[in-house]
């Protein structure tokens, strides 16, 4: 016997997975979270697009970013050390767009609450393996022996891909081995004094980004285009930063899995695709991931007969939108001044 049943079981807590809650429980349906970190945790400060904005209301969510006091910026400096170039976000008949500041643990934690007074149920263990009911995934089993039944299992869990694992589906990598590093610290006088942020900045070995992501808080974060994903991290290239945190390293290399959706089952955010921090929209699409998978679900609750095309639709779209991504990325990556080699098969 099933020691939970319900509609949805999300396994991990991270904006995809907050957002498909968000989405289930307006419509009523029973959602169980399965996070086995308690919150706050670390996750990276984000720059975020002010397109999160009209998802986040679309939630119910809205509150959460203009009742907080986060830092706005305008636009970003992008280039060469040399030949730096300011570019605004945007405007529209509202005025400019104005994006914001604001760290990824305390993005999630808020989310995550919204979710838990919503009705969703969060059970602190760990995804151990899919539970099945003959070709259909049918739930989970938690490391610590639970078994929860559910209409549609979820993986929001990130760039472990678990569920792509669990089903083998083959993740496909579209770079060689990339890691992204950040620190957190204040910077020098010099460095004030001079800051043009948030910054943008390509050199012969890759490219480095600097934001204050609260006050008098900045994080650098580094990628290197030729690094080993089992070397020990190392200390980004700023020399204006005081770290006041450990170096943290994120496997960014570029992968995106051939299936997305199946039977009883979705692949949400970076359990599904991964591209490096240079892309800027990890965090709006995996919200708008979680949105579509439980707009979809919705669908096949009524229409079951729709399933195979769904699933298909949801595939097509979240690759759709990797790969545009991807190609953004590469024609931003030919503008450095030493372009990586391996982008020349692409």
């Amino acid at each position: 016997m099933p020691n939970y049943e319900c509609d949805l079981v999300i396994v991990g807590s991270g904006p995809a997975g907050l957002a498909a809650a968000l989405c289930a429980l307006k419509s009523n349906l029973s959602v169980i979270l399965v996070e086995p970190r308690v919150f706050p945790r670390y996750r990276h400060g984000e720059s975020l697009h002010p397109g999160v904005e009209p998802v986040l209301q679309h939630l119910g969510a809205g509150s959460l970013l203009s009742n907080g006091e986060f830092i706005r910026y305008l636009g970003i400096w992008s280039g060469s050390s040399t030949d730096l170039t300011y570019h605004k976000l945007g405007n529209d008949d509202e005025g400019d767009w104005r994006g914001y500041q604001i760290m990824g643990a305390e993005f999630d934690t808020e989310l995550q609450k919204l979710v838990l007074q919503r009705g969703a149920k969060l059970i602190a263990d760990r995804a151990h393996s899919v539970v099945r009911k003959g070709e259909c995934v049918a739930g989970i089993r938690t490391v610590g022996g639970l078994q929860i039944r559910a209409k549609f299992t979820l993986d929001a869990a990130g760039g472990r891909h678990w569920l792509a694992n669990q089903l083998n589906i083959e993740v496909e990598p579209f770079s060689p081995p990339l890691v992204s590093t950040s620190e957190y610290g204040s910077l020098s006088s010099e460095g004030e004094q001079v800051a043009q942020l948030p910054r943008f900045e390509f050199d012969e070995n890759g490219w480095t980004w600097t934001a204050e992501v609260e006050r008098k808080m900045y994080c650098v974060t580094r990628l290197n285009w030729h690094t080993n994903l089992n070397k020990k991290p190392e200390k980004t290239y700023s020399k204006t930063l005081n770290s006041t945190t450990k170096v943290r390293a994120s496997n960014v290399t570029w992968r995106c899995a051939q299936r997305l959706a199946g039977a009883g089952f979705f692949i949400l955010g970076d359990a599904a695709m991964v591209l490096d921090p240079a892309s800027s929209q990890g965090v709006i699409r995996a919200l708008t991931s979680g949105v579509t998978a439980v707009e979809l679900i919705k669908v096949l609750l009524f229409e079951p007969e729709q399933e195979a095309s769904l699933y298909q639709t949801y595939t097509d779209k979240m690759q759709w939108q990797f790969h545009d991504s991807r190609r953004s990325l590469i024609k931003h990556y030919r503008q450095s001044p030493s372009c990586p080699y391996w982008l020349s098969a692409q």
